[in-house]
C-alpha cells in the first residue's frame, strides 16, 4: 500500500465525524487603529429578519441556541451522519450548510422551524467551507476534492437556480471567504505543486497564495508572493483587511495591495481567524506548547496578545469544537466538550451559557 502525505491540508477547525486534532491555544489579537417544507427561495432583498442565535452540531442533531430557548431547539437530526460549514443568511432568516444526510454530500438550506432546502449534489466529495455572502445573493464552498490538488470553490444562489465555479478547470482553490459587500471571494490558489516519491510513501509540497476573485466576471488579482502555503483566510468586517495563516503564522494584509504584515509568530496557528465585529481584534487557534516545545497535551490555552502591550496566557480545556465572537462584540464564545462558555478577552472571565450538550464540531453565532 502506498501512503499519501500532503503538507497543504492541516487540521482544520472543522471536524468530518468524530475526528479532533491536537491541543492548541487560542489567542485574541487586537489590531491596531490603522426534508420536509422547503423554505422559501427568494433572495435577501425584503425577507423578514429573524432572531439568529448559536447553531451548533451535536451527535445527532442540529441544533439552535439563543437564551430565550429552553431547551435548546433540534432542527435536524443528523444521527450517523455528517454535517460541515454553517454559515447564516445576513437576514438571520435562514441558514446554509453541508451534510451526508441524504448519502452524498450535499448543500442546504434551512430555517428554525425544521424546513429544509436541497440545492446542490457534489457527486461523492466533500462540500466544506460554506459561506453566505453579505449582500444574500449567494451562498460560496469548497468542494474537497478527494484527491491531490482538486479542490475548487463554487457559488450557487439561494434559490439554487444559479451556480458557477470560479476556480479554472486546472486549478486548485480553497478557503473562500467574502468581502462586506459580497462582490469578491478570497481564495487560498495553488500555484505550486512538488510530488516526491520513496518507499511507497508520497510527499506533495505545495505553494497557495492569496487570490481575490471578482464574482461576476471572474477576474483575479494576487495579493501575496510569500512562497508559502497560504491558508485559513477571514476577511475583515469593515473590508480593510484580510488575516490569512501561512507556515503557522498569523498574517494581515490589504485588499487593495501591498506587503502582508506579520502580526504573530512562533504559536504554530491554524484554524480560520475570526474577526470581531469592529474588526480591531481577532481571535484564533495556535497550537499549546510544553516547557520542551513539544506539542502540550490535553491542554488548551487562550492567549490574548495586544499590540505594544504584550501577551497574557489562560488556562483552557481540551475540545474546543467551535469558537468566534458573540453577536455584539464583546466576548468570545467557545463550545468545549459539552459545554458552551462565553469568555471576557481581557479577564478570562468565564461564564457557562449551556451545559450537557453533545460533542460539536460545526458552530455559528450571529
Amino acid at each position: 500500500m502506498t501512503a499519501v502525505l500532503a503538507s497543504s491540508r492541516p487540521a482544520r477547525l472543522r471536524v468530518r465525524g468524530p475526528r479532533w486534532g491536537p491541543p492548541i491555544w487560542i489567542g485574541c489579537l487586537l489590531l491596531p487603529a490603522c426534508l420536509g417544507p422547503q423554505p422559501q427561495a427568494s433572495g435577501d432583498s425584503g425577507s423578514a429578519r429573524g432572531a439568529g442565535g448559536l447553531l451548533y452540531e451535536s451527535q445527532e442533531a442540529l441544533v439552535l441556541w439563543r437564551p430565550e430557548l429552553d431547551p435548546p431547539r433540534a432542527l435536524a437530526s443528523l444521527e450517523g451522519v455528517g454535517l460541515d460549514g454553517l454559515s447564516w443568511a445576513p437576514t438571520l432568516d435562514r441558514f446554509a450548510y453541508a451534510s451526508n444526510r441524504e448519502g452524498p454530500w450535499r448543500l442546504y438550506v434551512g430555517t428554525e422551524d425544521g424546513r429544509h432546502r436541497r440545492l446542490e449534489r457534489s457527486r461523492d466529495d466533500f462540500i466544506v467551507d460554506v459561506a453566505w455572502s453579505p449582500d444574500g445573493r449567494y451562498i460560496a464552498y469548497q468542494v474537497d476534492g478527494f484527491e491531490i490538488g482538486a479542490d475548487w470553490v463554487m457559488v450557487v444562489s439561494p434559490d439554487g437556480e444559479e451556480r458557477r465555479r470560479l476556480t479554472p478547470e486546472l486549478g486548485c482553490d480553497s478557503y473562500p471567504s467574502w468581502s462586506p459587500d459580497g462582490r469578491e471571494l478570497a481564495v487560498a490558489a495553488m500555484v505550486a505543486q512538488e510530488i516526491q516519491s520513496q518507499h511507497d510513501v508520497i510527499w506533495v509540497e505545495r505553494q497557495a497564495e492569496l487570490e481575490v476573485i471578482d464574482v461576476e466576471t471572474g477576474a483575479r488579482r494576487r495579493l501575496t508572493s510569500l512562497g508559502l502555503e497560504v491558508e485559513e483566510l477571514a476577511w475583515s468586517p469593515d473590508g480593510a483587511w484580510i488575516a490569512f495563516q501561512a507556515a503557522g503564522e498569523l498574517f494581515v494584509v490589504s485588499p487593495q495591495g501591498g506587503a502582508a504584515r506579520r502580526l504573530a509568530s512562533g504559536l504554530a496557528g491554524h484554524g480560520v481567524p475570526a474577526w470581531s465585529p469592529d474588526s480591531q481584534r481577532i481571535v484564533f487557534l495556535a497550537r499549546a506548547l510544553d516547557e520542551s516545545g513539544e506539542p502540550a497535551q490535553r491542554r488548551d490555552d487562550w492567549v490574548v496578545l495586544t499590540l505594544g502591550a504584550g501577551a497574557r496566557r489562560f488556562r483552557g480545556a481540551a475540545h474546543i469544537w467551535g469558537f468566534g465572537w458573540t453577536p455584539d462584540g464583546a466576548r468570545v464564545y467557545r463550545v468545549e466538550g459539552q459545554r458552551l462558555l462565553v469568555v471576557d478577552p481581557l479577564t478570562g472571565d468565564e461564564e457557562l451559557l449551556v451545559s450537557e450538550l453533545d460533542d460539536s464540531s460545526a458552530s455559528a453565532w450571529r
